[in-house]
């Protein structure tokens, strides 16, 4: 199935903070909290400083909430967002720009593919961005000769995975894992297909106008969730998901269930 991610998030860009993130699904919001939750208990158990990048970061929703926690910041170096969608990072973009210097110091939005991520954060690096990305990027935390010691890391969360094809997510993880380094993490969030029976037609009906309206299948054996203009999303079972990142080699992977709703997994080299 050829998906184009580009075009369906830049189309829901200007709906997602209405219907996700301020939403009033009670399963999503089940999902953000508890998803919220581990990522402070995460770094605030860190002893030193950490970079936080996360892939997909849409419009910001997860960084404009970390960085806002004062029982982290100063465990908090960088926050950094990718996405391929240019209008998700536009937005992210604009909410930013209002913020005060200190968090305009401390994150930072690219509009960039996935398969940058090494080329740009690998070997201990958060530097060397491409030219493109110098202006108007608050890229002067990123010195181009700096080597960042902040451990790393690298996050795909709500399910971004599952919007994704197979070989996609595989490379994505191997690249999660390489950019987090021996000394980083992973940290993966996906909609658990255990449930999905029950709960997709819960969070896609609620998204309907996001999604616009169009007509949608659900295909209950292969747990995928599928509308007439190509928005797509696969939620993933327990053993599924593992296999996923022992394929990419992650070796020492913890799960964590969020209710019946979804899956959390916290991934070393």
């Amino acid at each position: 199935m050829t998906v184009n991610h580009k075009a369906i998030w830049n189309r829901v860009a200007s709906d997602y903070d209405e219907f996700v993130t301020f939403g009033h699904n009670k399963l999503i919001h089940q999902f953000i909290k508890k998803e919220s939750e581990i990522l402070i208990d995460i770094i605030k158990k860190q002893r030193s400083e950490i970079s936080l990048i996360e892939i997909g970061c849409g419009t910001g929703r997860v960084l404009f909430n970390l960085v806002s926690k004062k029982s982290i910041n100063k465990k908090i170096k960088y926050l950094i967002g990718i996405d391929n969608a240019k209008t998700m990072i536009d937005i992210s973009k604009q909410k930013l720009s209002i913020t005060s210097h200190a968090i305009q110091n401390k994150v930072l939005f690219l509009h960039m593919e996935g398969s940058m991520l090494n080329k740009t954060f690998g070997n201990g690096r958060l530097s060397s961005l491409p030219a493109k990305y110098d202006s108007n990027d608050h890229t002067s935390i990123l010195k181009k000769s700096e080597y960042d010691a902040s451990k790393k890391i690298v996050c795909v969360l709500l399910n971004t995975l599952g919007s994704m094809s197979k070989s996609e997510r595989i490379t994505t993880v191997k690249n999660m894992i390489d950019c987090a380094g021996k000394d980083g993490m992973i940290i993966v969030s996906v909609f658990n297909g255990e449930n999905f029976t029950k709960n997709s037609r819960a969070v896609y009906d609620s998204l309907k106008t996001m999604i616009h309206n169009s007509t949608y299948y659900f295909d209950d054996k292969k747990h995928e969730f599928t509308t007439n203009n190509g928005y797509f999303s696969h939620w993933f079972e327990v053993d599924e998901i593992k296999k996923i990142m022992h394929d990419a080699e992650c070796t020492d992977v913890k799960l964590k269930k969020i209710g019946d709703v979804a899956i959390f997994l916290i991934g070393k080299r």
